[in-house]
């Protein structure tokens, strides 16, 4: 019968070797830019955390970078909170909120494809601070 002839782990050690880098380290050409879609209802899985996390990151590598949410992506541009806006019910409730706080504190465009949010809510909501609220003839000639 095979057996493991190596020594436990203990606290403290590394599973990997943090110090090798395996994949080069691109950063962005002058200029260049990119755009992160959302088409995602808020908070029904972990691609809106996922979405966030990416366009901090691309931001961070010199990227000119843009969100936009579009369809059911809309409403994670509402203001959340409970018992009062902007407080947490529990611990990560307004993670991708605080995320895209975040993302436009560090100087990234947030755009929103105001023209969606209608079939969403049957009246008006309070945006996120920083939000450009995109309507479909500006969508159609915009530059993100």
């Amino acid at each position: 019968m095979p057996t493991v002839e190596k020594e436990l782990n203990k606290k403290g050690d590394c599973l990997v070797d943090y110090e090798e880098k395996v994949f080069p380290d691109i950063k962005a050409e002058p200029g260049e830019k990119a755009l992160v879609t959302f088409h995602t209802v808020a908070f029904e899985g972990s691609i809106s955390i996922v979405n966030t996390l990416t366009a901090t990151r691309l931001q961070r590598k010199g990227y000119e970078t843009s969100i936009l949410l579009y369809g059911p992506g809309v409403t994670m541009g509402f203001q959340r909170g409970f018992p009062t806006l902007g407080d947490e019910a529990s611990p990560g409730h307004l993670f991708v909120n605080q995320r895209l706080e975040t993302f436009m504190k560090e100087g990234a465009r947030f755009t929103d494809a105001g023209f969606l949010r209608r079939p969403f809510t049957a009246k008006p909501r309070k945006l996120s601070s920083r939000v450009f609220v995109r309507y479909p003839r500006s969508m159609c000639s915009t530059s993100f």
